[in-house]
């Protein structure tokens, strides 16, 4: 189907860090000494992978490069912030775009699928066990090797890619329900486990698919549709009690559970302030929409005086009073890093995005970049942190590295000016 490339390996290995983490972690209790030095090691390899004496400088290079600036004028006047890691990370996370820069094809190969798939199965296993441990656990999110809550939602992303890679080449009937049938199983695990927008996130990477894919293979992709949100339907039935709080919370339903399905529901997501430090007046930590409405407010009423270099890195966490971050990866960017970041960054996404979609209609690597592309960008909307968007820089970088290519070919098969063409 595809050919094996040593950068569909590494690139699937930096779309897995935080899996990989979970899994050392878990079985070999591995630290994040290990996690640093993974991504350090992966994002080297991807540059020495990388084509650097074709590379040929284009506007969305200056995008970047403008963005760039920006964070680090924005250092220079408020300094790197309090948690060095996250600096570290955010360096990271930038160095992704380049490192894929220069990696025109082959991507997505065997070795992407045979690692995505790999890490997909071992994360189904573990959340299987802790799922059936804990399954009327009134957290609702099983943990994970005893500590991970956010683990399944990091396995469904991991997922969400090996379905992309293996929807953009669903040219049969056969090979769509063989397809659906290997993702049936983890699906249903991970939504029972209450993992939400990945799905969403899913589903709209693979629609963009079905959309720029040939007329007679939509209906193929749409089967994986159907499929998947089945597998969501299932898992949430499956533990109704626990479906409903979320549903009440996220307002589907106006009618709050009866005390037996809440229970001593006490969920407080990873991200936020321990409970001896919840400083927000009126919000119940267990209400993640309540929440995420209030970060908003927050986050524009911070946005008004950020100015041309912003309030500073993570300035916001330590303003906001849910001690969480914005979730929104560019708001992230106009609020601490300056109102031409934010702009430069939405532009950077926005162009890379239209782009990539005329060049999906005739390739499946190219529909691949494009669908995942807008999984990762849907993510970073709603859960993003810019210190943790590697996989966003990532599919920028290979977007643009992408149509940079496919414009060198076209060029190259333009007559030379005043060439003589001669024909028999």
């Amino acid at each position: 189907m595809v050919n094996v490339d040593r950068g569909g390996v590494v690139l699937a290995v930096l779309l897995s860090i935080g899996p990989i983490a979970v899994l050392a972690h878990g079985l070999l209790n591995a630290g994040s000494i290990f996690t640093g030095l993974l991504m350090i090691g992966a994002t080297a390899a991807l540059y020495l992978l990388g084509e650097w004496r074709s590379f040929s400088f284009g506007v969305c290079d200056a995008a970047f490069a403008l963005l760039v600036f920006c964070i680090v004028l924005s250092f220079g006047v408020h300094g790197i912030g309090p948690d060095r890691k996250e600096f570290y990370l955010l360096v990271l996370s930038l160095a992704a775009y380049p490192a894929a820069r220069a990696i025109p094809g082959g991507l997505l190969s065997r070795g992407f699928i045979l690692t995505t798939g790999a890490i997909v199965a071992a994360g189904t296993g573990a959340t299987a066990v802790a799922l059936a441990a804990q399954w009327t656990h009134p957290h609702g999110k099983p943990f994970v090797f005893g500590y991970f809550d956010a683990a399944p939602a990091q396995f469904t992303f991991v997922m969400g890619f090996l379905v992309i890679a293996l929807a953009c080449f669903a040219t049969t009937a056969k090979r769509a329900l063989i397809i659906s049938s290997v993702i049936a199983l983890p699906a249903v695990i991970f939504a029972t486990s209450m993992v939400r927008f990945a799905f969403v996130a899913i589903l709209a990477g693979l629609a963009v698919c079905a959309l720029v894919a040939p007329r007679k293979e939509r209906k193929f992709v749409v089967i994986i549709i159907c499929v998947i949100v089945s597998c969501v339907a299932a898992g949430n039935l499956a533990r109704s009690g626990t479906s409903a709080i979320f549903l009440y919370y996220a307002g589907v339903v106006s009618t709050p559970p009866g005390t037996d399905a809440l229970g001593p529901y006490t969920k407080q997501p990873a991200e936020l302030a321990p409970a001896s430090q919840w400083q927000c007046k009126g919000i119940d930590q267990s209400d993640s929409i309540a929440i995420r409405k209030h970060l908003y407010s927050e986050a524009f009423s911070a946005l008004v005086v950020a100015g041309l270099s912003g309030n500073g890195f993570d300035s916001f966490i330590r303003q906001s009073c849910t001690g969480a971050s914005v979730h929104n990866s560019v708001l992230q960017t106009a609020i601490e890093f300056g109102w031409i970041a934010g702009a430069v960054f939405l532009a950077l996404v926005t162009l890379s995005w239209v782009l990539m979609w005329g060049a999906a209609k005739s390739d499946p690597e190219a529909r691949f970049i494009l669908a995942g592309l807008t999984f990762v960008m849907a993510m970073s909307m709603v859960h993003g942190r810019i210190s943790q968007d590697g996989p966003l820089f990532l599919f920028l970088g290979c977007a643009v590295a992408r149509l940079s290519a496919e414009r060198k070919v076209e060029v190259e098969k333009q007559p030379v000016a005043g060439q003589c063409l001669v024909t028999k």
